[in-house]
């Protein structure tokens, strides 16, 4: 009975022994993946640690120059993927355009004379210069006329100081090169001044005394010209941004000009007049070639003169700040421009041929009007 137990227990240890190794051997078979846990990866192996900013900045700085990023190429890739045309810093080039300005000047006449003479004037005994002999303005006026009924002596009148303005009507035709084109033609009118004295003059004491009182002559020449004028000349932008952004074009720049005027003169009229001039003491003209004065103020020439020159070419130079923009608004374009500039004008030409007088003028100029691109 006990040996028949023993045969039934091996046989039953041997099944299970067999059975084990069989479903081991089937498992090792088998490819069962294991759970993605967080602190492992679909191959067990742990992640790597996230760089600092540090580390990113030593990758980058080790990499070729060539695949490195730098900021100035992707702005300017961005900037010329948006911009259809873009020209910036010292000498851009503008896009071709064309403006149409109304421009104005003020400016203030420098007048280079010394001690200068005109044979074409009435003789006086003195030269005429810029300087202004009068303590003030005021005294410039002339004293009323003497008369038995009025004692009224107060100076009242008008005087007057060299001067200049114009208007024009400018057109500026944009160059595919650092360049502008300028034209223009408009209408000026200049006035000059200058003065002299003469001190060789006396006048009679009123106290019936019989004593010289000695006098002063002060001269005024007014010398007014009415003149059409074309100029002609190239701005050249020196630093500034021109900019199209598909349908809106923009501009801003420094430029300088150089060009010149070509003045024909159509009037002009000198009027020349003493005064006589003494502290404390009211002296007055009497009467000459028969008709009577009874101010302190002669009028010597009023008429043109006949040594000013028909034709005058001068150069002339301005720096400026421009501006302009184009826009599309329901499918039509519209633009404007403006400009400022101070300029000058240099003399080649005196003003009249028989005396060595010269004008420089400086002023402001401003101009607006309408601006279009020439083309797509």
């Amino acid at each position: 009975m006990n040996s028949l137990l023993l045969k039934r227990a091996s046989k039953i240890a041997l099944c299970v022994s067999v059975l084990l190794m069989a479903t081991l051997e089937t498992f090792a078979q088998l490819n069962i993946p294991l759970p993605n846990f967080p602190s492992r990866s679909r191959t067990g192996a742990a992640k790597p640690k996230p760089k600092s900013a540090a580390d990113l900045l030593k990758e980058e700085a080790n990499k070729p120059p060539e695949k490195q990023i730098n900021p100035e190429n992707e702005t300017e890739s961005m900037l010329n993927d948006f911009l259809g045309y873009y020209s910036h810093g010292w000498l851009p080039t503008p896009f071709s355009t064309q403006s149409l300005y109304f421009l104005s000047s003020g400016a203030w006449i420098i007048n280079d004379a010394n001690s200068i003479s005109f044979p074409s004037l009435p003789r006086i005994n003195g030269r005429f210069s810029p300087v202004n002999p009068y303590s003030s303005d005021d005294d410039r006026k002339p004293r009323p006329r003497l008369s038995s009924n009025s004692a009224d002596t107060s100076r009242s009148g008008d005087y007057y100081n060299s001067e200049y303005d114009d208007i024009m009507l400018v057109y500026e035709l944009g160059l595919p090169v650092p360049l502008m084109l300028r034209l223009g033609i408009g209408y000026a009118y200049q006035r000059g001044v200058l003065f002299a004295k003469d001190r060789s003059f006396n006048g009679l004491s009123g106290d019936n005394s019989g004593r010289l009182i000695p006098l002063q002559e002060f001269h005024t020449l007014d010398m007014q010209e009415h003149y059409v004028m074309g100029i002609a000349g190239v701005k050249i932008p020196i630093y500034g941004a021109f900019a199209d952004l598909f349908d809106q074009r923009i501009s801003s720049y420094y430029y300088l000009y150089l060009g010149a005027q070509a003045q024909y003169n159509v009037f002009n009229r000198a009027i020349h007049h003493s005064q006589l001039i003494q502290p404390g003491s009211e002296f007055r003209y009497g009467t000459r070639n028969g008709i009577p004065n009874g101010t302190d103020t002669l009028q010597l020439w009023n008429a043109p003169m006949t040594t000013l020159p028909q034709w005058r070419i001068q150069p002339e130079i301005a720096f400026g700040w421009g501006l302009s923009g184009e826009a599309s608004i329901f499918g039509n374009q519209f633009g404007a421009a403006a400009l400022m500039e101070v300029f000058g004008v240099l003399p080649m030409q005196t003003v009249t041929t028989d005396a060595a007088w010269r004008q420089y003028i400086v002023g402001f100029r401003f101009a607006i009007g309408w601006h279009r691109r020439i083309g797509k």
